[in-house]
């Protein structure tokens, strides 16, 4: 599943200076990503260990892929508009539902092939997330490029469930690995850029953690095809 969430942002406070204050919002966003992960690890471990509702699942398996669309929309469009207890609900049921459709995902791989996707995107993400913040150059052009090429793969994953190309599917594959790694990095930086702009009222960090989620679940997804195979 590729999906990305993009919010605009107003100035809604006092410009951010310090280094501690920087650090205080990115601790919230990335403790709200923290929160996405362990719901969706829980509901996918419900799922597996579940043999009734795992088989149910299995047996609707498109239905549960675009479930987790329902709250993300809302997120997208209404976000920064909604009460911050109710954004923070929508993330998390997001989370939740999507640990549904990973729970059936995983289901089809051996053991060892998923703990080798989450260690390598745990160790991945923590490596661009690391470079977006502490690189000085500017990754906001960075952004438009990867959601062309985003989009690119879209396309590609659509006219490949006709051509049913192997070939095509590892080049999707890693240049979705590639694409998400960038905005691993982008959105690490545009957590740092709000800091200290001061934008860091409302529900920005609950946003910015729905962004950075999003990375890491396609980053597991396009891993899992690779190590799945091998």
């Amino acid at each position: 599943m590729n999906e990305r969430e993009y919010t605009s942002q107003t100035l809604t406070g006092p410009v951010v200076r310090t280094d501690a204050d920087v650090a205080a919002f990115a601790g919230r966003v990335y403790g709200w990503v923290a929160a996405g992960v362990v719901a969706s690890a829980f509901t996918a471990y419900t799922v597996q260990h579940n043999p009734s509702f795992l088989a149910s699942a299995q047996n609707h398996i498109l239905l549960w892929l675009l479930l987790p669309f329902a709250p993300l929309l809302l997120l997208s469009i209404a976000g920064p508009r909604l009460s911050a207890p109710l954004t923070a609900t929508l993330y998390l049921a997001f989370c939740a539902v999507e640990g549904v459709s990973l729970g059936v995902i995983v289901s089809y791989y051996a053991d060892t092939a998923v703990a080798l996707a989450l260690v390598t995107t745990g160790g991945l993400f923590a490596t661009m997330a690391v470079i977006g913040t502490v690189t000085k150059r500017d990754l906001t052009k960075m952004g438009t490029f990867l959601m062309v090429a985003l989009f690119g793969i879209i396309i590609a994953s659509f006219a490949n469930l006709l051509f049913a190309s192997s070939g095509l599917q590892w080049v999707i594959t890693y240049a979705g690995i590639a694409i998400f790694l960038g905005f691993t990095a982008w959105d690490a930086q545009r957590v740092k850029t709000l800091a200290q702009s001061g934008n860091t009222g409302g529900n920005t960090a609950v946003m910015c953690a729905t962004g950075l989620y999003l990375d890491i679940l396609n980053l597991f997804l396009f891993l899992l095809r690779i190590f799945g195979d091998n």
